[in-house]
């Protein structure tokens, strides 16, 4: 049975975030059919639906699934209940016969609402202080400022390798990793209005030693920001701009 999924029509109906006024740049380096594949992931996710009848055309293969998946998941940081380490969309048979694709959630939905009221708690005086400046430079140096005094560095076990790569750490257990202080400043990028990318290098064999830091757009031009290498460098109440 093909099951579709759409937008929902009011924001306010989406459980957990909507997913709107999100600033989408690896929506836009992907084919126009991984394009349709990315809305339907989305829309799925923020809806918390199990598995969706793709409309792209043509045929999908898991490396189309797994380019569009990690775009989504660089894109949108408030989706936090997805298993973000491994890849959560799964071929269910062969998808170019039956054209269902299932999504694998770290959290349920009443987990995920539970979260966020802890995160928010966190984020949203970040979000308050910043609307105070002044001008766009100095709300980005300001959540930049707030990101490093929120949170310290932290390895993690294996077993808790999923939250350390959400927003999760950063704003509820204030122990992160690069992933956490990049998509904590993205996702409060998004909730400003300033364009945000999560940039993700790739040239080590091992994923894992991989790094990922933001770039912001500030007055029409492009500037790479590394919180994550900035914390490093910080002491005490003393904050370092060596990679601002």
């Amino acid at each position: 049975d093909e099951v579709k999924v759409e937008s929902l029509k009011e924001e306010s109906a989406y459980p957990v975030y909507s997913g709107r006024n999100v600033y989408e740049y690896w929506k836009s380096t992907l084919s126009e059919n991984q394009q349709v594949l990315y809305d339907e992931i989305k829309e799925t996710e923020l809806q918390f639906k199990k598995e969706f009848s793709t409309q792209a055309k043509g045929e999908i293969t898991q490396n189309d699934l797994s380019e569009t998946f990690t775009a989504v998941k660089l894109d949108h940081p408030e989706i936090f209940w997805i298993n973000t380490y491994n890849n959560s969309l799964t071929l269910k048979d062969t998808v170019n016969k039956n054209r269902k694709i299932e999504i694998i959630y770290k959290y349920n939905l009443s987990e995920a609402k539970e979260i966020k009221s802890e995160i928010e708690k966190s984020y949203q005086p970040i979000i308050d202080g910043a609307m105070q400046q002044e001008n766009d430079f100095k709300k980005i140096k300001y959540v930049h400022d707030e990101l490093i005094k929120l949170a310290t560095y932290q390895m993690y076990e294996d077993d808790q390798i999923h939250d350390y790569q959400t927003i999760i750490s950063i704003f509820r257990d204030k122990k992160t990793v690069c992933a956490g202080y990049t998509h904590g400043f993205k996702f409060i990028m998004d909730q400003l209005g300033i364009n945000s990318v999560s940039v993700m290098d790739a040239v080590n064999d091992d994923p894992m030693e991989n790094h990922i830091w933001n770039m912001v757009n500030l007055y029409g031009k492009w500037y790479n920001l590394d919180i994550t290498y900035d914390r490093h460098y910080t002491e005490g109440e003393v904050v370092a701009y060596n990679y601002f």
